[in-house]
């Protein structure tokens, strides 16, 4: 999560299956969690380098005009 490892989302399967799981775990996790100010990453990886699902959730988007217009 946010470049940084999380324990407590450890899972332990078998290699076959680990790409199949780790892209169901990124995606009910970013269903669930919320927009922030700044972009999260969520990576689902194999050992520490090995990274086999990724997604984002992007930021607010920052409206200008709508200062200048009201």
């Amino acid at each position: 999560m946010n470049k940084k490892s999380v324990d407590a989302l450890s899972q332990i399967s078998h290699r076959d299956k680990a790409q199949e799981m780790g892209k169901k775990l990124v995606g009910k996790l970013k269903a669930v969690m919320h927009q922030q100010q700044y972009e999260v990453v969520i990576q689902a990886s194999i050992d520490a380098n090995n990274i086999i699902a990724r997604d984002r959730i992007a930021p607010f988007r920052k409206d200008v005009i709508a200062k200048c217009v009201s």
